[in-house]
C-alpha cells in the first residue's frame, strides 16, 4: 500500500463529502475501491459522515436538553 496516494485520497475525500455531498454521492455509486487512493477516497467521505453525524447528535441533545429546562421552568 502506498500511504501517501492513501492519505491524498483520504483528503480528497473527506473534503468533497464535506463541501460537495451530492457530487461525492455520485462518484461513490460508479467507482469501487481499486486503489489506494480510491480506498482512501472511500474511507475519506465515510470519515466525514461519521464526524457530520456526531455532530448533529450533538446538536440533538442541546435542544433536548434546552427543552427539558424549559419544561422545568414552567411546572414552577
Amino acid at each position: 500500500m502506498n500511504e501517501q496516494t492513501y492519505i491524498n485520497g483520504f483528503n480528497r475525500g473527506y473534503l468533497i463529502a464535506k463541501h460537495e455531498p451530492g457530487l461525492v454521492g455520485k462518484m461513490i455509486k460508479t467507482l469501487q475501491p481499486t486503489n489506494d487512493f480510491l480506498a482512501g477516497f472511500f474511507n475519506g467521505k465515510e470519515e466525514w459522515e461519521i464526524e457530520h453525524s456526531r455532530v448533529q447528535l450533538d446538536e440533538l441533545k442541546q435542544v433536548r436538553d434546552q427543552s427539558k429546562d424549559r419544561d422545568l421552568d414552567r411546572d414552577m
